[in-house]
């Protein structure tokens, strides 16, 4: 777990030598430092994720101190890597899955009023990471709450008039050059950009711009070249093949959301299915807001080392035997 952690946090360096624009936030300095490297360095830096949440799971089945402490630092360091700049994105599998994973090895689900807490919690969260993640905006802890108890309604604001409410106004935008200016994909704003995604620039400097590029590009000819609106996966689906993709599409995602439940009360009981579960959970948000592609290369940047690292994990401690502690028998002095 520390393995994968510092590992992480090392792709994240060798991509980022200018690391210290991190701890300042999101600027366009930043932007087009992220725009022009390795998306496999970027997305590296995420296995932070998965192995603070390996780390959590084996602290708490473990009870020793060496564990915890182990937990705490790579904890420490996916904050590090994800607080900074406001990835929300994986903020939400991270904190959201050790919060769904605290129920599920339990067996149990939250009551209604951990319910209205956590929702409470998650909007005032949300609402500071976005205030923190701006240098503009960036304010201390103290200043946030007094905001908000002064102003109420402050944290609705980006869910209703901010960038949080943005999948509209970006899909209406979209409408406008699909597929009047950008014709009709068959397969290629999706199962295309799947097969091409994973290509390096670097091994071929004329790839193609991906679909959500190509649409800020033709409707928003004026936004920074790294601008990367939520356009909700409708219009990708419609992209490809109009009202029928969309429907198609919205019912393959309704089975796979329907397949990993059903998946996990069959694996309930294993760490992996347990941890990857309370994870993906929080993928179902994130593919209702998205570009599929970009869900399907998130998600596998999480949930695939989730998976693997957890149940090697769970086989190793199995497989070592435990002393059982029991009084000395007095023949054995």
């Amino acid at each position: 777990m520390m393995a994968l952690a510092f590992l992480a946090l090392l792709a994240f360096f060798k991509g980022f030598s200018n690391f210290h624009l991190l701890l300042g936030g999101r600027s366009d300095q930043l932007g087009r430092i992220v725009h022009g490297s390795s998306t496999y360095l970027w997305y590296g830096s995420t296995l932070v994720v998965p192995a603070a949440l390996v780390s959590l799971a084996l602290a708490l089945r473990e009870r020793r101190p060496v564990f915890s402490l182990a937990a705490a630092a790579v904890w420490a360091i996916a904050l590090f890597r994800i607080v900074p700049v406001g990835n929300r994105i994986f903020l939400l599998p991270l904190l959201g899955g050790a919060f769904v994973y605290l129920y599920v090895r339990r067996g149990s689900r939250p009551g209604r009023t951990m319910l209205v807490g956590l929702l409470a919690s998650g909007l005032l969260a949300s609402y500071a990471v976005l205030l923190y993640r701006y240098p503009d905006s960036r304010t201390g802890p103290g200043t946030i709450v007094t905001s908000v108890f002064r102003h109420p309604s402050r944290p609705f604001r980006s869910i209703l008039r901010g960038p949080d409410a943005e999948m509209a106004p970006a899909l209406a935008g979209a409408l406008t050059v699909v597929p009047s200016k950008l014709g009709y994909r068959y397969g290629g704003a999706v199962l295309g950009d799947l097969v091409l995604r994973p290509v390096p620039r670097q091994l071929w400097p004329g790839k193609p711009e991906t679909p959500s590029q190509k649409i800020v590009s033709v409707a928003f000819p004026s936004a920074a070249p790294y601008l990367n609106p939520a356009f909700s996966p409708l219009i990708f689906l419609f992209w490809d093949f109009w009202i029928v993709g969309v429907l198609v599409g919205m019912a393959l995602f309704g089975l796979l959301a329907r397949a990993l439940y059903e998946w996990f009360l069959r694996f309930r009981h294993d760490l992996a299915a347990q941890l990857v579960f309370a994870v993906g959970l929080w993928f179902v948000v994130i593919g209702a807001r998205n570009d599929p592609v970009d869900t399907i290369v998130i998600s596998a940047s999480v949930l695939f080392p989730l998976a693997a690292v957890s149940w090697l994990g769970d086989r190793r401690f199995r497989a070592v035997p435990r002393l059982a502690s029991r009084p000395l028998d007095v023949s054995e002095r």
